[in-house]
């Protein structure tokens, strides 16, 4: 399952030693994050922000695991994604903790998209008499999950305004095919 997500969630975090369980962020900011009980744990990055700006800069840098939220109280798993359980503490340092990408979320992101099965498309060909008058015709085989692009002449046909598709192997035109295309290729695009 793929960890939720949010803009902007990036809180000023209340110092925390290199054993501690939860995290307290400033007042009025835990909101920014997604709430773990509805919408599912996810990595935060921890990092020293008055030294260094970029939070791969600083040498003791965490990755947490928020598993619960409470406000503005988050309950963390400690040294993720191959990072260390490092002291958040220092006198005189503002520390921060965002949501952004991390290692964790593109491989997550990859095995969804290859887990996703491949569409696979036939060309069948589509019967029927061109004569100026008939609205009708049929495919020569039912589409797989109902959905067909059809090509008249090598040009596309648009449902609902050139036919209606009833999702099984009839068309149904708006205005009927000249009979001048007879001949033409007549072909639909299914899967």
């Amino acid at each position: 399952m793929l960890d939720p997500v949010t803009n902007f969630g990036k809180a000023t975090v209340t110092g925390f030693n290199a054993v501690a369980t939860s995290a307290t962020v400033d007042t009025g900011q835990g909101a920014r994050f997604p709430q773990p009980s509805t919408d599912g744990a996810f990595n935060v990055t921890v990092w020293n922000a008055t030294d260094y700006a970029d939070p791969s800069d600083d040498p003791d840098r965490e990755i947490v695991r928020v598993t619960a939220r409470s406000g503005d109280v988050m309950t963390i798993t400690r040294a993720q994604e191959g990072t260390s359980a490092s002291a958040h503490n220092t006198a005189g340092k503002t520390y921060k903790i965002a949501l952004a990408i991390t290692e964790k979320m593109i491989a997550d992101i990859r095995a969804a998209l290859n887990a996703i099965a491949p569409i696979t498309f036939s060309l069948v060909d589509i019967t029927g008499t061109f004569d100026d008058s008939n609205l009708i015709f049929t495919l020569a085989s039912e589409p797989e999950n109902g959905v067909a692009l059809v090509l008249l002449a090598r040009q596309p046909q648009f449902p609902d305004l050139d036919f209606v598709y009833d999702g099984v192997v009839t068309l149904t035109f708006v205005t009927p095919p000249p009979s001048s295309l007879s001949g033409e290729p007549f072909k639909a695009l299914v899967y």
